[in-house]
């Protein structure tokens, strides 16, 4: 096998400033299932700026299956007012989440204040009219498309 050849390397740190507190342009590049060091699952969705920010990422997760009830309900919450502001009718698995347009409130975490985290989801003008969840489950009436709100 050949040689790379490359004798010279020129470092191309750049410099990220903090992100500013504010609302911002979305598109959800990932969304998946990840397993936490303590071994709970969770839904890890990657959002990526698209405005004056355009190529930053942040990220949300979304603790599905844990042992404290009250954060599986912070999920439930969480999950429900993506998919509200995406224009979704229900979310039956991660990868229903890619591909979607938003605008996305960005402030400090409180326990964290360096960090910053996703405060509030906003529709964006592309997500006027709901939309089924891809495998084509919607909400009947009197009964929810969402997995975590069965009967």
């Amino acid at each position: 096998m050949g040689s790379i050849g490359l004798d010279e390397l020129t470092p191309t740190v750049e410099e990220l400033t903090e992100l500013p507190d504010g609302t911002y342009a979305a598109h959800i590049t990932g969304s998946e299932w990840r397993t936490s060091s303590a071994g709970h699952e969770y839904v890890s969705v990657e959002f990526t700026l698209t405005d004056q920010h355009a190529g930053r990422k942040i990220w949300t997760n979304l603790n599905f299956r844990h042992p404290n009830e009250v954060v599986v309900e912070i999920a439930k919450k969480t999950a429900s007012e993506l998919c509200i502001a995406l224009g979704m009718r229900g979310l039956q698995e991660p990868e229903d989440l890619l591909g979607h347009n938003l605008q996305i409130k960005v402030g400090a975490n409180k326990k964290e204040p360096d960090r910053k985290e996703v405060k509030r989801y906003l529709a964006s003008a592309a997500a006027a009219q709901p939309k089924p969840a891809a495998n084509g489950a919607a909400a009947s009436p009197g009964g929810s498309a969402f997995p975590w709100e069965a009967a």
